[in-house]
């Protein structure tokens, strides 16, 4: 009777434990959604600015080139915005590294650190354009 109340009690122990792992897994899947639902449209801007940033423009009047300037300075009013952003997913990132320590991200191939080289390469850009 002792070894049948033993191995009850290590079947038990051994659901608690698959359990455990498998909200552990739903948990990580959710987090590593969450930061590809971020980090996939930050991207898009981010390729989006750097090309607006590149792009060389013909004007044939004062006002394009007013309008050209109005246009930059709206987009650099908008940086903290986007800055915030970036700051959001990196501190997300850190979240899922505490928690999953093996396995990448299947929603998503990006990573903080290619988001964080882009940003810093458009920070760049935007002294050019001034």
């Amino acid at each position: 009777a002792v070894v049948s109340t033993q191995s009850t009690g290590a079947r038990t122990q051994h659901r608690e434990d698959l359990e455990n792992a498998r909200e552990t897994q739903e948990k990580i899947d959710m987090m590593r959604l969450e930061f590809a639902k971020k980090a996939n449209p930050f991207n898009n801007w981010l390729e989006g600015a750097r090309e607006d940033l590149l792009d060389t423009f013909v004007c044939h009047s004062i006002e394009e080139v007013n309008s050209l300037i109005t246009a930059h300075e709206e987009f650099k009013a908008c940086l903290p915005e986007f800055h915030q952003i970036f700051i959001d997913i990196q501190a997300q990132q850190q979240e899922i590294d505490v928690v999953a320590t093996f396995g990448c991200n299947p929603y998503t191939n990006l990573d903080v650190d290619a988001l964080g080289n882009r940003w810093n390469e458009l920070l760049q850009l935007i002294p050019q354009r001034d």
